[in-house]
């Protein structure tokens, strides 16, 4: 089983870009993780917002395999600690033949249609935090989870 990351995105500042690398580095002496980085709709104002997380739902659902076990972050998910994260991974990356798959939205959020894909809803703070900052938190708590379970010292 793999680890898919999806997520709508312009880009990114250098530290972001710097950071991301570095942890997509570390996580792959673990296990395999393949980003899938989609393009962002350009929005107007007003109503052109439901638009936007429309088209960006559908980018999104095109790319998850029907057999994916799907988890979104959403402001509105459930907050769990390093360790309730790193057990989530182990359960999940135990199940046969299926990838786990992350889903980070845009910068409008995501569609109800990708919220109710997901078999899962997780939030990493009741902050707002940028998308991109997001996916270098995820980045860094998923190679936080497998240091958790292979007992290394970067989680004290």
């Amino acid at each position: 089983m793999k680890i898919r990351l999806v997520s709508i995105g312009k880009g990114e500042d250098e530290f972001v870009r710097i950071g991301a690398g570095r942890f997509l580095k570390r996580i792959r002496r673990y296990h395999l993780l393949e980003e899938v980085r989609l393009k962002e709709v350009k929005a107007g104002k007003g109503a052109e917002i439901l638009r936007v997380i429309r088209l960006e739902g559908e980018r999104i659902l095109k790319v998850l395999d029907p057999r994916d076990r799907v988890c979104v972050l959403d402001v509105a998910g459930e907050e769990i600690s390093s360790e309730g994260f790193a057990e989530f991974l182990e359960n999940e990356l135990r199940r046969p033949g299926r990838s786990l798959t992350f889903v980070i939205g845009g910068a409008e959020g995501l569609s109800p249609e990708v919220r109710s894909r997901a078999d899962r809803r997780l939030s990493l703070s009741q902050m707002t935090l940028t998308h991109e900052l997001a996916r270098l938190i995820l980045l860094e708590q998923i190679y936080r989870g497998f240091t958790i379970l292979k007992g290394k010292r970067y989680h004290r």
